[in-house]
C-alpha cells in the first residue's frame, strides 16, 4: 500500500519513523536533558542538608514493623506538601540507598504500588507482621511509626 508522504519526509504508514524524528526532536530542546546547562541527577546533586537526603534519613529511620505516609515523610523531613517528591526519592534512590521502600504506604493505609510490586511490598510487609485488612488496608492506627 501506499501512503502519501508527509511534509516531514515520512510516509504516514511509518510511525516509528515519525516517532523517532518527533523523539529527535524534543530531545534536542529538552529541559530535562543530562548534558543541559543546570541539570542534575537527584543521586548525583543530593547534598546532606537537600530535601532529598532528609527523605532518605527519614525513610531509614522506619522501623521494621511499621509503616509510614508520603505525607508523613515529606512532613518529617520539613516539606508537608512534598509527598509527590517523596515518592520520586524512592523510584529513584531505593536501590542505591537500600531503603525499606516497602514501609511507604499511602495515607488511605493503602499499598501504592499495582500488579508485581504490590504483590512484592505485601509480602515484605507481611513478613514483617504487617497485618492487612480484607480490603487490603493497613491499620495506621496499629502499624503506623509514631514519630
Amino acid at each position: 500500500m501506499d501512503y502519501p508522504k508527509h511534509r516531514f519526509g515520512f510516509e504516514s504508514g511509518n510511525v516509528v519513523a515519525a516517532l523517532q524524528i518527533l523523539l529527535a526532536g524534543l530531545a534536542a530542546f529538552s529541559p530535562f536533558r543530562i548534558d543541559s546547562p543546570g541539570f542534575t541527577s537527584q543521586a548525583a546533586d543530593m547534598k546532606p542538608d537537600s530535601f532529598s537526603a532528609r527523605v532518605v534519613q527519614v525513610i531509614k529511620r522506619i522501623p521494621k514493623g511499621k509503616v509510614a505516609t508520603y505525607g508523613q515523610i515529606a512532613r518529617l523531613a520539613g516539606n508537608p506538601r512534598a509527598s509527590r517528591q517523596v515518592v520520586w526519592t524512592l523510584r529513584s534512590l531505593s536501590e542505591k540507598e537500600n531503603l525499606p521502600w516497602h514501609r511507604v504506604i499511602s495515607s488511605s493505609g493503602r499499598i501504592s504500588l499495582k500488579g508485581e510490586g504490590y504483590t512484592v511490598q505485601r509480602s515484605m510487609l507481611e513478613q514483617e507482621g504487617i497485618e492487612f485488612s480484607p480490603d487490603g488496608r493497613i491499620s495506621l492506627e496499629l502499624h503506623q511509626w509514631k514519630k
